[in-house]
């Protein structure tokens, strides 16, 4: 196992996400501490495809995942320094949009209904799951910090790497899996030493990331299977319904508290590989 190139690239990324998530808490500036996220993502990018894209030009949808990347990052750094948290919710609906055009671009010169339809889905399914982020990143108090938000992240990254390998695409399982395994690292940190890092540059610079990957497999693969990737819409609010039915913080330690409402949200994860393995086993037997 220690010589499978997708443990390799996600223990180097759990490493990173580690090391930048602990060295943000040196510093007394949150905004920069939120910039540990979207780092995650361009070091995993960079392991898994094994290149840095800033002098090729977005030419193909590899390179453009990088990009908007950055784009998302340094639009969602400008937003901390001098917007409100309205700009962040028009951002989030409008980012998505600008992720699904861009790359799904080429496809455009001979449209149809199937494209229009999945260009529609994609832009609607990441304006909810970045708006949702939002709501759950704006919820966030001193005692869980932004161990939420990150979650919902680091689910939603597991939850499509195996949707992503029945898509055809094993380098965006890995890529999938890495983001996972870096945005855990921060995580954990935020479990045991609240911070508040999940920014406004860490929501459209991971979430920009995240759903490029996503329209990549959707629009340029061509193999996508809509009812798991429907499914994955899920994973923001599943967490949120088993925050309600776990007992109160009063009648539990708060990390047990952390643990089950974890436990809960991941049930939509659990759901969406069992589906591939029953509709795709093909996929998993190379």
């Amino acid at each position: 196992m220690l010589d499978n190139p997708i443990f390799a690239t996600a223990a180097d990324c759990f490493v990173t996400g580690l090391i930048l998530a602990g060295l943000a808490r040196l510093t007394a500036h949150r905004i920069v501490a939120g910039l540990a996220g979207p780092i995650v993502f361009l070091a995993s990018y960079v392991l898994t495809y094994q290149r840095v894209p800033l002098g090729d030009g977005p030419v193909d949808s590899i390179a453009k995942i990088f990009y908007l990347a950055v784009a998302g990052s340094l639009v969602g750094l400008a937003v901390d320094i001098a917007g409100g948290r309205h700009v962040r919710r028009i951002v989030s609906v409008l980012l998505p949009l600008a992720v699904v055009l861009w790359i799904g671009q080429r496809r455009f010169a001979a449209p149809d209904t199937g494209l229009w339809l999945a260009c529609l889905g994609l832009w609607l399914g990441g304006a909810a799951i970045l708006w949702r982020l939002d709501d759950v990143a704006a919820a966030e108090d001193a005692d869980q910090g932004a161990v939420p938000a990150f979650a919902i992240l680091l689910l939603l990254a597991v939850a499509f790497a195996p949707v992503a390998l029945a898509g055809g695409s094993s380098t965006s399982l890995m890529l999938s899996v890495a983001l996972g395994a870096g945005l855990g690292g921060a995580a954990l940190w935020e479990f045991f030493l609240p911070r508040r890092s999940f920014t406004a540059a860490t929501l459209l610079g991971v979430g920009a990331g995240f759903l490029a990957v996503v329209a990549t497999v959707t629009l340029i693969t061509r193999q996508m299977d809509y009812v798991t990737l429907v499914l994955l819409l899920l994973v923001p609010w599943v967490g949120q319904a088993a925050a309600r039915l776990v007992p109160a913080r009063q009648r539990l330690p708060l990390w047990a508290r952390h643990v089950l409402v974890g436990l809960g949200a991941a049930l939509p994860v659990l759901l969406v590989i069992a589906l591939v393995l029953l509709r795709h086993p093909d996929a998993f037997s190379a």
